[in-house]
């Protein structure tokens, strides 16, 4: 019987190939549109679904068409998380923030219903996509040097040393969501009012302007005199393409932080389906700090 095994979600937005090389298993989850329901397994991408939204518009003749999503059944998680347990002495969970899905008090009331606590263990990751996957791949690179306990304190201080903002562009989306009232939507509709949201245990407004430009340079403000790091990475994602106003966040991310690396991908479908088309993110990390 091997020693475990990692199991992650699909948020972290991974080829087949690639959670091989890593040795992660994925719950996926599923996206729900016009009573269709598509698997996130990477065999189809954002374009499809921004292509399906166009096409779907002008044959219903409607403007206003949301995406959704569906976190694996109660069956599923516990005949996969069975599986691994007749093959490993332990399995990790790595899932997406409980805050943005119930996956997470899916999965803790199956370990409890099963009294699996011993071998099944869930980490409170409080985070999603590259946050989520960076937390599963240094528990794998350092699991022997850490009690549970021990990783899960390492957790609850990088929380305090990380970074969501959201850039959304579709103000219909955060009305749906219920992010904002309904007049709120209406009202920055008619003004052209943009906005920028910050995103951990529920999604807040940061600032908002009728200027990008205003917008990214006092909401990097923020994120510089709060949670500047020379060795932290930043994560900027864009959704169907890479368009004018992801240009200009990137170039005000360059110039006000030199000495960071930027990433620049795609979002993950989960992401995507709860936000809208164009919208961009960017997930700021510090270093994880080695407790001796």
């Amino acid at each position: 019987m091997k020693n475990y095994i990692i199991i992650t979600d699909s948020s972290v937005n991974l080829s087949k190939e690639e959670l091989n090389s890593l040795g992660f298993e994925v719950f996926y989850f599923s996206i729900i549109f016009n009573n269709e329901q598509f698997l996130d397994n990477k065999e189809r991408d954002i374009n499809f679904f921004c292509n399906l939204l166009n096409k779907t518009k002008k044959k219903l003749f409607q403007k206003e068409l949301f995406f959704h999503t569906s976190q694996p059944s109660h069956y599923l998680i516990k005949n996969k998380i069975t599986s691994f347990l007749s093959n490993y002495k332990k399995v990790y969970l790595f899932i997406t923030s409980k805050y943005v899905s119930g996956i997470y008090y899916s999965i803790k009331k199956i370990i409890l219903q099963n009294e699996w606590k011993d071998r099944v263990i869930l980490f409170d990751c409080e985070n999603i996509a590259d946050g989520l996957l960076e937390y599963a791949m240094f528990w794998k690179d350092n699991c022997e040097k850490y009690s549970i306990e021990e990783f899960q304190k390492i957790l609850d201080d990088h929380k305090k040393r990380r970074k969501w903002l959201i850039f959304p562009t579709d103000i219909k989306y955060l009305k749906n969501s219920g992010r904002i009232s309904s007049t709120a939507a209406t009202i920055s509709n008619a003004l052209r009012i943009k906005i920028s949201l910050t995103f951990e245990q529920k999604a807040q407004k940061l600032f908002i302007s009728t200027s990008s430009r205003k917008l990214y340079e006092k909401s990097l403000n923020y994120l510089y005199n709060n949670y500047y790091h020379k060795e932290a990475t930043i994560f900027l994602y864009f959704s169907e393409k890479i368009t004018k106003e992801t240009n200009l966040l990137h170039s005000y991310l360059v110039k006000k932080f030199k000495d960071n690396k930027i990433i620049l991908k795609q979002i993950p479908l989960l992401m995507f389906s709860h936000n809208g088309n164009n919208a961009n993110f960017i997930y700021y990390s510090q270093p994880i700090i080695l407790k001796c």
